[in-house]
């Protein structure tokens, strides 16, 4: 009698598991659809920077010398009157336009700015660029931060799914169950064994991805870099603030956010980091050039720098192109699991109605 209750009660808890599995497919099916669709878009149709997703970029002809930061940020400003840059990112070390960001309202307005002339190639309004209406189609919904508060807790349900079917998975009775594709087993057959595969290869991409979009959102940054009081007297250049900044961390230097506060930052990539704008800052007095702060990710707690991680690992930056174009080829799995499903459960309803 032990037994038969041990049994039975697997049966039951099978049973809840394939209702659970099922139901939360169906209800997610085209939310989950939609943002791991427009996240493989956004890999295909990214820009042409190496290891850089969400910034825009041209290709110029690469001359002897660069101009100076401050004649950029000039040629920018005077182009965007009435409008302050309050960031360039330096897009790659040569060949290719810096952006210079400014705020447009509520949207970003990118500047394209050739660093051998200074001169001012294009100016977007991100948001309404492909990539930028992508990125808040996958991000947020278009619904600002309460649509990347739905979208964190709507994308657990992938975590949901994903333990559901890994249980539920038949090769841990039989390994060969697990992954044989009866291609004349008839319509269930079929779409049961693809829905079993592609739902085994793709889990483990689908639990990482639903994890860290819900961190980046959930769970907060690590603490940003303090600014400085103004310490009085004429402010030295951009450019000898920024080569301050920069020579006090190694590594890439990727952004110089301008003097506020009396201050001015910029960001690196440290030698170890895999996000693809670095993680780290250094934050230099605008009137003594005296480097107040060094804010190097490399020396973070350890769950600190899980966290500073997860945007990288999300687009997966640490893999390079070829994770990337495999993110891409897996974005589309959520689509395929409910065709088979949907199938499957037509199949069936069918064969009922019969």
């Amino acid at each position: 009698m032990t037994q038969f209750r041990r049994v039975q009660r697997k049966r039951d808890l099978r049973q809840l598991l394939i209702l659970l599995h099922q139901y939360t497919g169906f209800i997610f099916a085209a939310y989950l659809i939609v943002v791991c669709a427009s996240g493989t878009a956004l890999i295909v149709l990214e820009n042409q920077i190496s290891d850089y997703r969400d910034y825009l970029m041209l290709r110029v002809p690469i001359h002897h010398s660069k101009v100076s930061l401050a004649q950029m940020v000039r040629s920018v400003e005077e182009a965007n009157p009435g409008k302050r840059i309050y960031h360039i990112l330096e897009s790659c070390d040569r060949g290719c336009t810096y952006d210079a960001s400014m705020h447009d309202g509520d949207n970003r307005l990118d500047a394209l700015v050739d660093p051998y002339t200074a001169k001012v190639l294009r100016t977007v309004v991100w948001e309404q660029t492909p990539i930028g209406i992508l990125y808040n189609l996958h991000g947020n919904l278009f619904y600002g931060d309460t649509g990347a508060e739905i979208n964190a807790i709507a994308g657990l349900s992938l975590v949901i799914m994903g333990i559901t079917g890994l249980y539920l998975w038949p090769g841990w009775q039989a390994i060969r169950r697990g992954f044989t594709i009866k291609l004349l087993g008839g319509a269930y057959r079929l779409n049961y064994d693809l829905h079993k595969v592609i739902g085994l290869t793709a889990v483990s991409f689908l639990l990482m991805w639903s994890l860290t979009a819900a961190g980046q959102v959930l769970w907060s940054e690590p603490p940003e870099p303090l600014l400085s009081t103004q310490s009085g007297g004429a402010p030295l250049s951009l450019d000898k603030l920024a080569q301050i900044g920069d020579s006090a961390l190694p590594g890439q230097l990727t952004m110089v956010y301008m003097p506020t506060q009396g201050t001015l930052v910029v960001r690196k990539r440290v030698p170890g980091d895999v996000d693809p704008y670095g993680y780290s800052y250094v934050v230099v007095d605008a009137h003594t050039g005296k480097v107040t702060q060094v804010y190097d990710e490399r020396t973070f707690a350890l769950l600190w720098r899980v966290r500073a991680a997860m945007y990288a690992i999300h687009i997966g930056a640490p893999g390079g192109m070829t994770l990337r174009l495999a993110y891409a080829v897996v974005g589309l799995a959520p689509a395929l699991l409910f065709l088979t499903a949907f199938l499957m459960w037509r199949y069936k309803l069918k064969r009922t109605a019969t």
